[in-house]
């Protein structure tokens, strides 16, 4: 809960930030005008998300109960590919400060996938290939959705960055909770990443990117109703 409420709270004062920064320079011109309004208007959501978050958190979960709860309530569900959108829409600025592009690739089937709260596997993940990427370089987000032979249709999102990639890196032991390689990092995010779609009955993957640069995250999970609750405990 923490980690997110961070992620979130850093998130609104990158805008809050860029706002100021636009007014600084003037709003004689109504582009200048909408530029502060979106910026100021992104802040809100994300504020208004971690509101939402803190209250979930307080009613939705029993102290008594040692089971963490319903995953779907703690972080909410949205259709996949707004999900992807806004978490995308979300650490734009710290792209922009870094000079780090970011595409999202929507591919076939995925506008009917059903909702699922991947928004924050969105964000750890993006966010993590945005702090990897040199810049001038791209981080792309994918996802699909396909039939596979015995599992019905399967959700995949991959992202990938052009970093410094995995040589260096244990792949079962990054996504353990504690370990980063950061100096600044608390190894929580990809933790529950993991957490998180092993919870929607799948796995997540490190690999190297197959354009031979950087690193490629996949993470793949059958698609399902949202009356089929997924918990983690």
């Amino acid at each position: 809960m923490l980690h997110e409420l961070a992620g979130l709270l850093d998130g609104s004062t990158r805008y809050l930030r860029l706002a100021q920064r636009t007014l600084s320079a003037g709003v004689e011109d109504a582009m200048n005008l909408a530029a502060v309004l979106n910026h100021l208007a992104a802040a809100e959501s994300a504020l208004l998300t971690m509101a939402d978050l803190v209250t979930t958190s307080r009613s939705a979960f029993d102290p008594h109960d040692p089971t963490l709860g319903s995953i779907s309530d703690l972080l909410g569900t949205q259709p996949v590919h707004q999900a992807l959108a806004a978490a995308i829409e979300h650490l734009r600025p710290l792209g922009d400060e870094r000079g780090v592009r970011i595409d999202l690739e929507l591919g076939a089937g995925i506008l009917e996938c059903h909702p699922a709260p991947v928004y924050a596997l969105a964000t750890n993940v993006i966010r993590n290939a945005i702090e990897a990427s040199p810049s001038g370089s791209n981080v792309i987000v994918r996802a699909t959705a396909a039939e596979s032979e015995g599992r019905g249709r399967v959700v995949t999102i991959e992202v990938t960055d052009e970093g410094r990639g995995i040589q260096d890196v244990d792949e079962q032991q990054i996504f353990e909770l504690g370990y980063t390689s950061k100096n600044h990092g608390a190894g929580i995010g990809l933790a529950l990443v993991r957490d998180l779609v092993r919870s929607l009955g799948g796995e997540v993957a490190l690999l190297p990117n197959p354009n031979g640069r950087g690193a490629l995250f996949r993470a793949m999970y059958p698609d399902r109703p949202p009356a089929e609750d997924v918990t983690i405990g």
